[in-house]
């Protein structure tokens, strides 16, 4: 979901992207800036109630077992609101054995289904998580959906479950104020904090951006859950190799490996899951 780190920008940062590259990010996150013009931090209305809600089950996972907390966390699933259309996913069944971490260059889960939505080439992915820390299940996890995007085949996609962050990723420093930093709409011309915000970025040169979006606490913590819930649910290992966590690309090395892995491991064109997501978070 994340916009490709491929183009003018790169070894560049303050080159302009082209009218195409601009509506290629545009489609990948429709709305996001509206909803950041409402406000930066806002996330959908419709998944504030379970605010905090997998940091909580992931506790009680861990103290009072697997069982208990696995199903504790699949209860604060979001599973209506943002439901997919069956038309935009594929329904067979295929075994999982790995799993996949995004970012969606947006704000929140919301925007990635209404472009998810309204798109007949079934791109999605099956979870998304809030910057609240609410988790959003679009479609059923033993389906699939094309979200990898590797050219030439739909093995990796049929066999991993993707889960987006919502993050707006990759972040510029503003052309005439260095002071700011900016996210990707209007050609990296919204802002998103200033540079003194250190908690609301992450600082650290990967596929040629310096900066990018921070994760909130409950999300990074959400997310875990939710990664070791799917591991035990369908017995995916608990792995996530150093190649993994660097973002490397690898598409051949990571044919048959098992366990948690990112987006840019299998594109070499793509950010995400990117520098700002806390590994050790999963625990493993």
């Amino acid at each position: 979901m994340a916009p490709s780190s491929t183009g003018p920008w790169q070894g560049n940062l303050r080159r302009a992207l082209t009218d195409r590259q601009a509506s290629r990010l545009h489609h990948l996150s429709s709305d996001t800036y509206s909803d950041s013009q409402r406000n930066r931090n806002q996330v959908s209305e419709a998944v504030l109630p379970t605010t905090g809600a997998a940091a909580r089950a992931l506790a009680t996972q861990n103290s009072h077992g697997n069982e208990h907390g696995d199903n504790s966390l699949s209860q604060q699933f979001e599973k209506k609101r943002f439901r997919l259309d069956a038309s935009r996913y594929l329904p067979d069944i295929h075994r999982k054995d790995l799993i996949v971490l995004h970012f969606t260059a947006g704000t929140s889960c919301e925007s990635a289904f209404r472009t998810w939505q309204t798109d007949p080439k079934r791109i999605a992915t099956a979870y998304g998580v809030d910057p609240n820390g609410a988790i959003v299940e679009f479609f059923p996890p033993e389906a699939w959906a094309y979200h990898l995007g590797v050219k030439g085949t739909s093995h990796h996609d049929k066999r991993s479950i993707g889960i987006e962050i919502a993050n707006v990723g990759p972040l510029q420093q503003d052309t005439e104020n260095p002071d700011q930093l900016n996210w990707w709409p209007r050609n990296w011309g919204v802002p998103f904090c200033r540079k003194q915000e250190r908690e609301r970025y992450v600082q650290a040169e990967y596929r040629g951006m310096k900066y990018f979006a921070a994760m909130p606490q409950a999300q990074t913590a959400a997310t875990a859950a939710l990664v070791n819930f799917l591991c035990e649910r369908f017995g995916i290992p608990k792995v996530a190799s150093e190649e993994a966590r660097r973002g490397d690309y690898n598409l051949s090395g990571f044919a048959t490996y098992q366990g948690v892995a990112s987006h840019s491991n299998f594109r070499r064109d793509k950010w995400d899951v990117g520098p700002a997501f806390r590994w050790d978070s999963l625990g493993f």
